[in-house]
């Protein structure tokens, strides 16, 4: 009888253990869009956060930075910010909306003035 009964225990402890790779499975699958807040007798423990997504693994790790984000905190206490549009043009990224448009306007002129001197 005791064989049967192992045989029985192997046989639900692998069930338990398929059930829960598959739970853990899906899991991973959901936290790739949403966070999932894991918690241990009611309160919150963990947090699951799917990273499949991150194109670096030096965002992931600056997030999770606790000197990263004090960093942050202290330039926004001390006033000290740069627009946008200048961190773009030091960057060489896309230009603001407003120099875009100004741009456009000039290379109108630029064509209106080409035009009439013909």
């Amino acid at each position: 009888m005791k064989a049967i009964r192992d045989a029985d225990l192997a046989s639900d402890v692998q069930g338990m253990l398929d059930h829960a790779q598959s739970d853990v499975q899906g899991m991973l699958d959901h936290a790739q869009t949403e966070s999932i807040l894991v918690t241990r007798v009611g309160k919150p423990s963990a947090m699951l956060v799917g990273i499949e997504n991150f194109y670096d693994e030096e965002d992931f790790q600056l997030m999770r930075s606790p000197e990263f984000w004090q960093m942050i905190a202290d330039r926004r206490r001390s006033g000290e910010m740069i627009p946008l549009a200048e961190v773009q043009a030091r960057l060489g990224l896309d230009k603001s909306v407003k120099a875009k448009r100004k741009n456009a306007a000039n290379g109108k002129q630029r064509k209106r003035r080409a035009a009439g001197s013909k």
